[in-house]
């Protein structure tokens, strides 16, 4: 990674912040602000540990907080990091047959969303990894029922 140069590599936060491109003074402030939620346990800045997935998934030789850890090891590495959705929350309306609906709350015919289109079932919260992955399915398989006419099976077993 380092020969692809994906991954950065600085013996010093200084050098570091050369080989990023970035500011040395403001990477200097930030890690001492960083080191300093590692130690009170508190993130102030992005609330890292403050729900039971994000410290389930922490590292419990960390602490107070097993999300936070302090940096004071050398080398530092960095990488850059562009803003991505992981999953969304929020998204494309839909009824139970994962019909669009328009803004009268009406379906669109033939418009159909599942999956990261569609509107969360979890009302604006992501609980974790692979969210999105249950709801895809039955919504796909849902809309898909309903594009061919059939009922799904739950109502084909329930009506017969």
């Amino acid at each position: 990674m380092l020969k692809a140069g994906y991954l950065k590599r600085g013996d010093t936060l200084d050098s570091l912040a050369g080989a990023l491109g970035i500011d040395a003074p403001g990477l200097r402030r930030t890690v001492e602000r960083y080191n300093g939620f590692a130690r009170t346990g508190i993130d102030t800045d992005f609330g890292k540990g403050e729900t039971e997935l994000n410290r389930f998934n922490g590292d419990d030789a960390h602490q107070p907080n097993p999300c936070v850890g302090p940096l004071t090891t050398t080398p530092y590495y960095g990488l850059e990091i562009w803003p991505a959705e992981i999953a969304v929350s929020t998204g494309l309306s839909t009824d139970a047959d994962a019909r669009v609906l328009n803004g009268e709350r009406q379906p669109i015919a033939g418009l159909y969303a599942c999956g990261n289109d569609m509107a969360s079932m979890m009302c604006g919260t992501y609980p974790g990894p692979g969210t999105t992955l249950g709801p895809g399915m039955v919504f796909a398989y849902r809309a898909a029922m309903h594009a061919a006419g059939k009922p799904p099976l739950e109502e084909a077993i329930a009506g017969g």
